[in-house]
């Protein structure tokens, strides 16, 4: 796709995520097809694949230029909050309300690797560099794993045992 595009998915709780062309603010496409509330939205590094998030228990994988669903990552048993790709687009994150994240392999589809050990997982990203994940989880404890293994590095809590955060997470910049 190309120029600057936009998703937008939390319009009216709505089971659709909706793509903008953001030099003109026209709508591009709708993703449609969750039977539930999607919660988040992340394009793949080279614009062709996008990935939603929903409260029906599955992350999935669309066609950017068609807006088509290629395919559903399954396993998850509870909604599924945040997903992003891998900076060179080659496995995908996705972290869900069942105390789980889930890495999986972008081409085959394949999950890689089982995260857990959370209290619900509100938010995850992938390092610049790929290597790391970072995971947030209900009781506001922030975890890094190891992105090609799913080994576990650490598990952080504040300086006093105070929340880190309560929000989704990003590694900067």
């Amino acid at each position: 796709m190309a120029g600057l595009v936009l998703s937008s998915y939390f319009a009216g709780f709505t089971q659709t995520a909706r793509i903008w062309d953001a030099a003109t603010g026209r709508e591009i496409t709708r993703l449609r097809g969750q039977s539930g509330m999607v919660r988040s939205v992340a394009f793949s590094p080279n614009g062709a694949r996008i990935l939603t998030a929903s409260v029906d228990d599955t992350a999935r994988i669309w066609d950017a230029a068609t807006g088509r669903e290629i395919t559903r990552l399954r396993g998850q048993s509870g909604m599924v909050r945040s997903v992003a790709f891998s900076p060179d687009g080659a496995r995908i994150l996705a972290a869900s309300a069942d105390d789980t994240a889930r890495i999986w392999d972008a081409a085959t589809e394949r999950e890689i690797a089982l995260l857990h050990g959370h209290a619900g997982v509100k938010g995850s990203s992938f390092s610049p560099d790929g290597a790391r994940i970072l995971t947030i989880d209900d009781d506001g404890m922030a975890w890094i794993w190891e992105a090609a293994t799913g080994l576990e590095i650490a598990a952080l809590w504040g300086p006093s045992g105070q929340r880190l955060s309560n929000r989704s997470v990003r590694h900067g910049p």
